[in-house]
């Protein structure tokens, strides 16, 4: 299959990337008895996919992966060429949406892995929560262009140290309290209390999203607001964030929607969907979704990565530019049924991204 493909304007795909997961395993710079996994009937071929892609300048893809039948779920980082051969991969527990800074450094979150504790301090006392067996403890790892590791943040920790403290004793999962679900760096318009560099991370467990200094890591802020177990928090200009809100706005929780948030004025407005999109645009997303934004900011990809559909939506107005289906022929596969072999099925796309050559699109699918 493929691991990523690069889509034109017109839907042409020009240039795809196929899935090597052999050769990507067999390239792992880590030492493995640091990152331990435990593995139930687990195949690299089948249990491994992409979760999050990004574009070096030189052409080549930054892609992070998940795996099924195995704790902990994420799966690694790798740095691919144009032909699908990893130039360096990193099987170190890294999950979900990464991102590119200057200079070829990535920001990817990961896990820590707990003993399943988690004591959290409030008004003079400590609160102990308890999960059966280990637990994630979420971190940002910080990668050079080599997949060196430069740094690990630990982010719960942070936040364990900050005056936001006391968000953790409303914990929906003692086993994972973030789920940390992306990472973004603030641009150089940032204001508002942001500044340039400043790390933006998606909470999705506590349906909250956060501002580190880029410097100190001190947790500047954390964000909460009309908006439920979120995904790509990202930051648009000034003290603007857009966000897939998968639960927010209505009270049965859906549509998912594309979310513009103002941190100067606490404003927040729906992009997408608008009165007039049509019923079948309406999509739910209950556990997935992504966002990109345009070079020029003035549309966005919105992902709904289950139902194998995504939307390239303009913000000013809300309107749907154009439509993504990821429909494949499955007839060569042999896990499907006979009377499914001529038929067509939807694929996940768990990420897509504008390209850095003019107009093309990257499709992250499995």
């Amino acid at each position: 299959g493929c691991l990523a493909v690069a889509i034109s304007p017109s839907g042409e795909v020009t240039h795809a990337w196929p899935f090597r997961p052999h050769a990507i395993h067999a390239a792992n710079i880590v030492d493995e008895n640091d990152y331990p996994y435990e593995l139930n009937n687990f195949s690299v071929e089948r249990d491994m996919h992409p979760r999050g892609i990004g574009q070096y300048p030189n052409g080549d893809l930054l892609v992070v992966f998940q795996q099924a039948n195995s704790f902990p779920y994420g799966a690694g980082v790798a740095r691919i060429d144009r032909d699908g051969y990893p130039r360096w991969f990193r099987r170190d527990y890294s999950h979900h949406q990464p991102r590119l800074a200057d200079g070829d450094i990535a920001f990817v979150p990961a896990h820590a892995i707990g003993d399943g504790a988690l004591e959290v301090p409030h008004e003079g006392d400590t609160f102990t929560y308890r999960c059966k067996g280990k637990s994630y403890r979420g971190i940002v790892n910080v990668l050079d262009g080599d997949g060196a590791l430069l740094e690990s943040i630990p982010i719960l920790d942070i936040l364990l140290a900050s005056p936001w403290a006391a968000i953790l004793t409303e914990l929906s999962n003692p086993c994972d309290p973030l789920h940390i679900n992306s990472v973004d760096i603030a641009g150089a318009d940032a204001s508002g209390g942001i500044a340039t560099g400043d790390i933006v991370l998606s909470f999705r467990n506590i349906s909250a999203f956060a501002i580190l200094d880029g410097a100190t890591h001190a947790l500047k802020r954390l964000v909460r607001g009309g908006f439920f177990a979120q995904h790509d928090v990202t930051h648009l200009d000034g003290s603007t964030f857009l966000m897939f809100d998968n639960l927010g706005d209505e009270r049965i929780g859906g549509p998912a929607r594309l979310l513009m948030v103002d941190l100067a004025t606490n404003n927040e407005r729906t992009i997408f969907p608008t009165p007039r999109t049509p019923n079948d645009l309406r999509l739910r997303s209950r556990t997935n979704g992504a966002i990109a934004l345009s070079p020029n900011r003035e549309r966005a990809l919105v992902v709904f990565a289950n139902r194998g559909r995504a939307m390239e939506v303009r913000l000013a107005d809300g309107e749907v530019l154009t439509e993504y289906r990821s429909l494949h022929d499955v007839s060569n596969l042999a896990q499907f049924s006979e009377e499914r072999l001529s038929q067509a099925a939807s694929f996940t796309v768990y990420d897509m991204q504008y390209l850095h050559a003019a107009g093309q699109i990257q499709a992250a699918s499995r």
